[in-house]
């Protein structure tokens, strides 16, 4: 059987299972389709009907079926006579439900990659600059698309490409000195010049694209785009 054939009867089963059909019920039914889909097929039927929009709480239901099939194969082989209650029946019943569990985690990371997929391919320039964050800084994906957004809204206003490795280097909206501005600058092009980042830095903190700070005797910098972040936390 072809995968998208077993793909059309896996959605079909899902709509008996929304129109309130048992398991059991389906378990006779669908019990040879069911049984013919390998381990290697399950991500990429779910990821499909991920993909078609069904919910990820009906896609779990699958998995109710495959536990049955997995327990009745289980009893008819190893666990015939062994009482419920017994260590090996709470063993088999605890593995059921961490197969459940991986199994839910796993389609709400293929969703929620699909999303960021989504979203990262809808950024145009943006793209580039939160890859680069997340690489360089190991920000998490969101954060670093959120910081990507925030910069390129300022390059209008800032043409140079050291002034806007100043303003990658700020992206986290954390205070920073000199010397830090500096080695992340180098983490992201490679080489920088102390001097000429305090030039660029001075440039932007008049321009009032980069706050200046004063803790404990240090002057510190941060993006004045974070100053409205800043104020709902504080």
């Amino acid at each position: 059987m072809k995968p998208q054939d077993k793909i059309g009867i896996v959605k079909e089963l899902l709509k008996e299972l929304h129109r309130g059909a048992s398991v059991d019920e389906l378990k006779d039914k669908f019990r040879d389709v069911i049984a013919s889909i390998t381990p290697f097929e399950i991500p990429f039927i779910e990821q499909q009907l991920v993909r078609e929009g069904i919910p990820v709480r009906d896609i779990l239901k699958l998995c109710d079926l495959h536990v049955e099939l997995f327990r009745e194969a289980l009893e008819s082989r190893e666990l015939e006579g062994v009482p419920r209650g017994h260590p090996l029946d709470l063993l088999v019943r605890e593995n059921e439900q961490i197969l459940k569990m991986s199994e839910a985690l796993r389609l709400d990371a293929v969703r929620r990659l699909e999303k960021l997929e989504e979203l990262l391919s809808s950024m145009g320039s943006e793209a580039a600059v939160a890859a680069r964050l997340a690489t360089v800084f190991s920000m998490p994906a969101y954060a670093a698309i959120e910081a990507a957004r925030r910069i390129t809204r300022l390059y209008p206003r800032v043409s140079d490409p050291v002034s806007r490795a100043v303003l990658e280097a700020l992206a986290d909206c954390e205070p920073h000195s000199i010397s830090e501005v500096t080695k992340r600058i180098r983490e992201l092009r490679g080489t920088a010049s102390r001097r000429i980042v305090r030039e660029r830095l001075s440039l932007l903190a008049s321009r009032g694209i980069v706050l200046v700070e004063e803790h404990g005797g240090r002057r510190l910098y941060r993006l004045a785009s974070c100053r409205e972040g800043l104020g709902r936390e504080e």
